[in-house]
């Protein structure tokens, strides 16, 4: 009996590796690969608005002096729907310091840029501040 349980349980083990062979580990997942740099000695965070309203919202996203982020997603997909999409930056000492109110009525972002897919194949899909 002990041995049927091994023998059931080593094909189960078997099983499911061969379901995970398939399965991309590590690589990212959507349709292309945005990456934001940040070349200043700010601390930023920015905030990617994607319809044609613009409301600028607080976000969660830093991006630390002199460093870079990759954003995988389905940008090319969302290019299509909404074909001009902003990047905003913020400093992060100031919306620490700053009422958020008070930031969004006075547009206190330190860079706004405007992209759509001709402009980020331009630039190698690489957003850059300054």
């Amino acid at each position: 009996m002990k041995n049927m349980n091994f023998i059931i349980n080593y094909i189960v083990l078997i099983l499911l590796l061969l379901s995970f062979k398939g399965c991309p580990f590590g690589e990212p997942t959507g349709d292309s690969t945005l990456t934001i740099v940040n070349n200043s000695n700010k601390t930023l965070l920015f905030f990617i608005h994607i319809d044609s309203n613009i409301v600028i919202e607080k976000t969660n996203f830093s991006l630390n002096p002199h460093s870079l982020i990759k954003q995988y997603s389905w940008w090319k997909e969302t290019l299509n729907k909404y074909p001009i999409q902003r990047l905003f930056l913020f400093d992060k000492t100031v919306t620490d310091s700053v009422p958020w109110d008070t930031i969004k009525k006075y547009n206190m972002y330190l860079k706004r840029i405007d992209f759509d897919l001709k402009y980020l194949d331009s630039t190698n899909w690489t957003l850059t501040y300054p």
